[in-house]
């Protein structure tokens, strides 16, 4: 008797094992590839920039992923920044409403937040774009 209680208790902890490695593994594979989906649209939005900029250099500052909250900004759950130096443009509304606009076209209208701060020998300004649309 005794040992056919052992059985069963080590028959149900071997399976409660199994089942928590399998949720485990699931767990693992979903949020390894919306790290990937989240890593490819920031390599996205680079790419963008690069393509419609004629800047010297562009560098991708910051990336967070999580809720957050600012005075400024209000809340986000994913932002990225990105420093374009020594850009060459005429007017900054325009050239921010071109960079929405392709970027909503790619299918990144979405994304929460981000920032773009055209830096220069002569002057430093910055563009954001919340969920697609310029602030």
């Amino acid at each position: 008797m005794k040992t056919k209680k052992i059985s069963i208790f080590f028959l149900v902890f071997v399976c409660l094992g199994m089942a928590a490695f399998k949720s485990g593994k699931i767990v693992g594979i979903t949020v390894m590839k919306s790290f990937k989906t989240e890593k490819n649209n920031v390599i996205k939005i680079e790419t963008i920039l690069e393509d419609l900029c004629d800047c010297e250099r562009i560098k991708k500052d910051i990336y967070a992923k999580g809720v957050q909250y600012s005075s400024e900004e209000g809340f986000t759950t994913e932002k990225v920044d990105f420093t374009l130096s020594n850009c060459k443009y005429g007017n900054l509304k325009e050239e921010g409403e071109r960079i929405a606009k392709s970027l909503n076209e790619e299918g990144l209208k979405s994304f929460d937040l981000i920032t773009l701060d055209f830096i220069s020998d002569e002057k430093q300004e910055t563009i954001i774009i919340k969920n697609g649309k310029i602030q």
